[in-house]
């Protein structure tokens, strides 16, 4: 699924393949058992609903995130606890992060106060947080 401009809410799921969002205006839901998420938020508004739940099975999982958007985030690797942490983010992962859990890597973090919940899921793969 690849998309150039989405004005209003995005909810699409897929079994098998990429997902793609380059210009996001409002919440995103996606998931893909088998791909790539990438979404880029550009909101009109700061201030409407920008919540974001982005689940991969087995791939990466990217968002870029405007500089003064208000978010709570929530980056989660479901992978063995050998296995190094793959969360990396332009704005700094604090909380309680990163936390090693039975089997993946949580970071958590609140970003200008916190709000919107951002969460960010892949079983396999690595979560990227860009600042844009």
């Amino acid at each position: 699924i690849t998309s150039r401009h989405v004005r209003g809410p995005f909810q699409g799921r897929t079994e098998s393949g990429d997902i793609r969002l380059d210009s996001a205006a409002a919440w995103v839901e996606a998931s893909t058992g088998f791909g790539n998420i990438v979404v880029r938020l550009t909101p009109d508004n700061l201030e409407g609903d920008l919540h974001v739940d982005l689940q991969s099975g087995v791939g990466d999982v990217t968002i870029y995130l405007p500089q003064r958007l208000k978010a709570s985030i929530e980056a989660t690797i479901e992978r063995p606890a050998f296995t190094a942490q793959h969360i990396t983010s332009d704005f700094p992962m604090n909380s309680i992060a990163p936390t090693r859990l039975v089997r993946g890597t949580s970071s958590q973090t609140i970003i200008n106060g916190g709000g919107n919940r951002i969460k960010l899921y892949t079983s396999l793969g690595k979560i990227e947080i860009k600042r844009q």
